[in-house]
C-alpha cells in the first residue's frame, strides 16, 4: 500500500490510463552529463506543490506536502552514476508487508530538460518523465503534469540532497 501511495504522491504517477501532458523526448541519453552528475546522490522530498486546472478554467494551487503520510518522510531515493536508482522506504513502512525498497533505472534527456524514472518490470506504472526545473549540488526541483479526467494536475517536487 505504501508503494502505491508514495508513487502516486511522490511521483504524481497515477494509472496507465492517464493522459500525459508533458513532452516525452525520444532522445534519452544514458551518458552522464553535468545534470546527471548533479543528480547522482541521495535525495529526500522536502516540498510538494500542486496546481490543478479544471476544464472550466478553475485553478487551485496548494502545498501538497501535508497530504503525505508520516511514514513517507523517512523515504529517500538514491541515484547512482550507473543510471540505477533505489527508492528506500525507510524503517517506517506505511504497510508492514510492503517491500522496504524499489530499484529501477533513470536517465536524463540529451537536452538536460527531462528526468525519466523507469519502474521495475511487471510494475503497473508507466515510466515517469518529469521536467527538470532546476538542479544544484543541494536541491533538485522537478515538475510533472498529468491529465486525469477533466483536470490537469501539475506537481512540483523539491528534493534536498542528504548524501
Amino acid at each position: 500500500m505504501k508503494k502505491i501511495i508514495l508513487l502516486l504522491c511522490l511521483f504524481s504517477a497515477f494509472t496507465t490510463s492517464c493522459r500525459k501532458l508533458s513532452i516525452y523526448p525520444d532522445d534519452l541519453d544514458p551518458t552522464v552529463g553535468t545534470t546527471s552528475k548533479l543528480i547522482v546522490g541521495t535525495w529526500k522530498l522536502t516540498g510538494s506543490w500542486m496546481k490543478v486546472v479544471t476544464s472550466d478554467g478553475k485553478i487551485t494551487e496548494f502545498n501538497n506536502l501535508p497530504s503525505y503520510q508520516p511514514c513517507d518522510f523517512d523515504d529517500v531515493i538514491t541515484y547512482s552514476s550507473n543510471q540505477v536508482y533505489v527508492l528506500d522506504y525507510g524503517s517506517d513502512l506505511c504497510e508492514p508487508l510492503d517491500p522496504s525498497s524499489m530499484t529501477g533505472s533513470w536517465t536524463v534527456s540529451k537536452d538536460n530538460k527531462f528526468l525519466t524514472i523507469t519502474f521495475p518490470p511487471n510494475d503497473y506504472i508507466n515510466d515517469l518523465v518529469s521536467e527538470i526545473i532546476s538542479v544544484t549540488s543541494t536541491t533538485l526541483t522537478t515538475r510533472t503534469t498529468l491529465g486525469i479526467g477533466d483536470a490537469d494536475f501539475t506537481n512540483t517536487l523539491i528534493f534536498t540532497k542528504v548524501k
